[in-house]
C-alpha cells in the first residue's frame, strides 16, 4: 500500500492495494492502475503537475490526474524501473533499479515547450546516471531531498548529491537506513530511523534523538526495519515499528512519538501496524493518513475508536511523599487523572 498527495490544485489520495492502484475523489476509490506485482512497494513523486510512480518491478508510469490512469509513455517513456523516486534540481531521480541497485538515474531537465517534459538516458555506458560507491556491501535504501542536496541512503551510510557532475564518492553521514518510509521531513530537519536509532539530519550534521527510548529501539526486529513508517505533524515526528517485547511485555504495533519543542518521547499501540503515511487535505481540513497491514487507510488522532477498537492507555507517573517522609504510613482512597482524548 502508498499513499500521496497527487496535484497542487487537487485533493485526491492515490493508495496502492495488492495489485491495484486506486484514487480517492468525491468520497469513492476508483482504479487507475491494474496489474501490479503483489507485494511490490509503491513509491510516488510529484513533478511538471504529474505524479510519476515506481515500485521496483513494473515499467515507471505518470498520471496527470484526469480521468485516464497511470501511463509508461510521455514523462515515463524509457524511464528505468526503480524502488525510489524524488524530483531535485529540477529533474526527476530514481534508484533502486534491479540490475543496478547502486545506480541513481536523472531526467533531463524540463523542455521548454507549453506542456514542459522531461526524456531518460539509460545507456549502460553513456547514459544519465550516477553509482553510488557501487558494490560496497550495501544497496541504496531511500532517496530524499534536503535543502541543496539530494540524500542517498543505504543501510549504514548517507551520500549527498549536489548536481549530476557533483556527488560524494564517500559518505557523509556513518547511520543509515533499511526503510524509505522511516525518513520524515519535518519543520526542522530530516528525521529517519537506524538500527542503532533515530536521528534527525539538519544543516549537513546528524545527530541522535532516541537514547531516551534506548529499551525500544534495541527491542525493534530486525525483520521491522524495512517496514518502519513515519510521519509528522508539526511538533511531533511518529514511527510505527511494529511488534516488540522488552522485559516480558509485549506492545502490539507500537508506535512512538518525538515532541521537537519539548524533547519528549510517547508511545501508543494500535490494533494493526502501520506501513505508509501522508498528509491529506479535503479542502476543509489536513488529515494526516496512514495505511495499515490490512489494508485500511486510516485518519490519525480523530475520533475515540482505534478503528472501532477500545483505546488502551498506560499511565506512568513519578512516585510521590505525600507529607514529604517515607516512613509515613498512607491509606490512599481515591486518585484522578487528567487527560486530553480520553474517554
Amino acid at each position: 500500500k502508498q499513499i500521496i498527495r497527487v496535484k497542487a490544485d487537487k485533493s485526491e489520495i492515490i493508495a496502492v492495494n495488492g495489485t491495484v492502484v486506486y484514487y480517492l475523489s468525491a468520497g469513492a476509490w476508483t482504479s487507475k492502475r491494474t496489474g501490479l506485482t503483489a507485494g511490490s512497494k509503491a513509491r510516488f513523486s510529484t513533478f511538471l503537475d504529474y505524479v510519476f510512480m515506481v515500485n521496483g518491478t513494473e515499467a515507471t508510469a505518470v498520471w496527470d490526474g484526469s480521468g485516464a490512469g497511470f501511463s509508461p509513455s510521455g514523462n515515463a517513456s524509457s524511464a528505468p524501473t526503480g524502488k525510489f523516486i524524488e524530483n531535485f534540481r529540477s529533474r526527476m531521480w530514481i534508484a533502486g533499479n534491479t540490475t543496478y541497485p547502486d545506480r541513481v538515474y536523472y531526467s533531463s531537465t524540463p523542455s521548454s515547450v507549453v506542456t514542459p517534459e522531461v526524456t531518460w538516458d539509460t545507456s549502460a555506458t553513456s547514459g544519465q546516471w550516477i553509482d553510488i560507491s557501487p558494490s560496497d556491501g550495501e544497496n541504496i535504501t531511500g532517496l530524499k531531498r534536503s535543502k541543496n542536496t539530494l540524500l542517498i541512503f543505504k543501510n549504514n551510510h548517507i551520500y549527498r548529491i549536489a548536481s549530476i557532475s557533483s556527488s560524494e564518492p564517500d559518505p557523509s553521514v556513518n547511520v543509515g537506513t533499511y526503510s524509505q518510509e522511516s525518513i520524515v521531513e519535518a519543520k526542522d530537519g530530516l528525521y529517519f530511523h537506524h538500527p542503532s536509532g533515530f536521528y534527525i539530519y539538519s544543516g549537513g550534521q546528524t545527530g541522535e534523538i532516541s537514547k531516551p527510548i534506548q529499551d525500544i529501539v534495541d527491542n525493534i526486529t530486525v525483520s521491522n526495519y524495512t517496514s518502519i513508517c513515519g510521519w509528522e505533524d508539526g511538533d511531533h515526528v511518529y514511527w510505527s515499528v511494529g511488534n516488540i517485547t522488552i522485559a516480558g511485555t509485549a506492545y502490539n504495533n507500537l508506535v512512538v512519538r518525538y515532541t521537537i519543542s519539548s524533547k519528549l518521547w510517547t508511545h501508543y499501540t494500535y490494533p494493526q501496524q502501520f506501513l505508509v503515511s501522508s498528509p491529506y487535505n479535503d479542502g476543509a481540513t489536513i488529515f494526516h493518513l496512514v495505511g495499515d497491514n490490512n489494508g485500511n487507510v486510516l485518519k490519525v488522532n480523530v475520533g475515540l475508536t482505534d478503528n472501532s477498537s477500545e483505546l488502551q492507555y498506560s499511565l506512568i507517573h513519578c512516585w510521590y511523599n505525600l507529607d514529604g517522609l517515607v516512613s509515613t504510613e498512607k491509606i490512599v482512597s481515591q486518585l484522578a487523572f487528567a487527560h486530553e482524548g480520553g474517554t
